[in-house]
């Protein structure tokens, strides 16, 4: 079943890499901006698409191969534990890895576990064993702190939920252009923006209706407030060591304005796409809030809608 697991995400993965790769070389005679945002676009599709199928490959099994000093980006993890001589076992979800911090959170060493693609907890024994139990698998892993495996048993499968849930969250620092390879969420919020900037970049001036439009505004505007929020938690990242009567408040003003900076770029993106214009079939665009309308640049017509934002200017 792993093997079968593996083929599949070697294969849909390996398809949407190479698809996503070679639209960057589909556009030759376009206009120079077109020509950026489609190697753009097409780049971040190839991130995102390797940060989403290459946890899923790691969560199936089919990244055993590599050495316990491979550190995988971790980014904001949950479920956090520590030994009694403080060493910190952060368990890795998406790519159903466990990985073992020193007291000052340098990396010690990582071992994959068999959790099926799915959710698992950690705890610690008195003796510093980890115990982990699977949601999905329900097994009961017992491992040394050097990834050794002890013991590996059957559990009822009540045992995940009633397991202790004593873990803690933290943002493990990780490079700002690894953090799309932390998280699944993290990869489509890439890729969604990547594929934008493919659909500005398209060689032919592609007409879409007005409600469809709507529906690409709100994507977009849901990817740039994740992307500012990944931002802003790098940002607090490195404002931590700060004291707090200064960490407290730069972290909400990074957390606010950058994930407003992020609502208002992803707005921008898409409104740089056309609509087709009800009158003329000629190019519209969308602007104010409230309530959002679309404008002709041939005709003049304007398109009233019945949507409205709460943000920006009318």
């Amino acid at each position: 079943m792993h093997l079968l697991w593996i083929i599949l995400v070697l294969l849909i993965g390996g398809m949407f890499i190479i698809c996503a790769a070679s639209a960057s070389f589909s556009s030759s005679k376009i206009p120079r901006w077109k020509r950026i945002a489609t190697f753009a676009g097409s780049g971040l599709l190839v991130i995102g698409g390797c940060g989403f199928f290459g946890s899923a490959l790691s969560a199936v099994g089919g990244l055993n191969w590599l050495p316990d000093s491979f550190e995988w980006p971790v980014g904001y993890a949950q479920g956090v534990v520590t030994t009694s001589d403080n060493y910190n076992i952060v368990p890795h979800t998406p790519s159903g890895r466990i990985q073992v911090y020193d007291p000052h959170w340098n990396f010690v060493t990582g071992w994959h576990v068999g959790a099926g693609g799915e959710v698992f907890k950690l705890d610690v024994a008195e003796d510093d064993n980890i115990h982990v139990i699977t949601g999905r698998t329900d097994l009961h892993y017992v491992f040394e702190k050097d990834g050794t495996l002890i013991s590996k048993d059957t559990c009822e499968p009540a045992a995940y939920d009633l397991f202790p849930d004593n873990g803690k969250s933290i943002v493990v620092a990780t490079a700002p252009w690894l953090w799309p390879f932390s998280n699944p969420i993290i990869s489509w919020a890439v890729g969604a923006i990547g594929a934008g900037l493919l659909f500005l970049g398209s060689k032919q001036d592609i007409k879409i209706g007005i409600v469809f439009h709507l529906i690409i505004q709100v994507v977009f505007v849901f990817a740039g407030f994740i992307f500012g929020g990944i931002l802003a938690a790098i940002v607090m990242e490195f404002i931590r060591p700060l004291p707090s009567i200064l960490s407290i408040p730069l972290g909400i003003v990074a957390l606010l304005s950058l994930a407003y900076g992020g609502v208002r770029g992803g707005e921008y993106v898409a409104r740089l796409i056309s609509v087709r214009c009800p009158q003329c079939r000629s190019s519209s665009f969308a602007e104010g809030h409230r309530p959002i309308r679309y404008r002709c640049k041939t005709c003049g017509h304007v398109e009233l809608t019945r949507c409205r934002a709460s943000w920006g200017k009318d």
